[in-house]
C-alpha cells in the first residue's frame, strides 16, 4: 500500500491518501483534510458511507463548519482521481477564484460538468 502524496503550497494537510485501501477500518470519514489559508476553505475527504466496501471517496468544500458546503460534494472510487480533484480545488480556491466544474467518474448530483486541465505529475507515490 503506497500514500499518494498531494503536493499544495501553502496548505495545511491532515491525513493520508492511500493508492489501495485493504483494511476496511481505513475506509472512515477522516481520510483527508486540506486547510487552504489564503480562502479560509477546507477541502474534506472521507469515505461514505463510512466503513462500507462498496462506498466510495466524498470530497466536500467547506468554510468553518462542515455544514457551510462552498460547493456540492464530489464523488469517486479512485484514490488517484481524488488526488487530481484535491489540487485543482485547493489551485482554484487559493487564488480566490470561482467555483469550478470537474468531470469525474463518480456521480456529479445532476451538475453538469466540464473537464479542467490538471498540472503534471500532481501528486506522487511514496512507500
Amino acid at each position: 500500500m503506497s500514500e499518494i502524496r498531494i503536493n499544495i503550497p501553502n496548505a495545511q494537510i491532515y491525513g493520508r491518501l492511500q493508492s489501495r485501501y485493504v483494511d476496511i477500518a481505513d475506509m472512515d470519514h477522516d481520510i483527508l483534510e486540506v486547510f487552504l489559508p489564503v480562502s479560509g476553505l477546507t477541502i474534506d475527504v472521507g469515505w461514505h458511507p463510512e466503513f462500507d466496501p462498496a462506498g466510495c471517496f466524498r470530497i466536500v468544500l467547506y468554510r468553518d463548519f462542515w455544514q457551510d458546503q462552498v460547493r456540492l460534494p464530489i464523488y469517486t472510487r479512485d484514490p488517484f482521481e481524488v488526488a487530481q480533484i484535491v489540487r485543482a480545488l485547493a489551485e482554484e480556491y487559493s487564488k480566490g477564484g470561482s467555483p469550478i466544474n470537474i468531470a469525474c467518474s463518480g456521480t456529479t448530483t445532476g451538475q453538469q460538468v466540464q473537464m479542467i486541465s490538471i498540472a503534471p505529475n500532481p501528486y506522487e507515490l511514496v512507500g
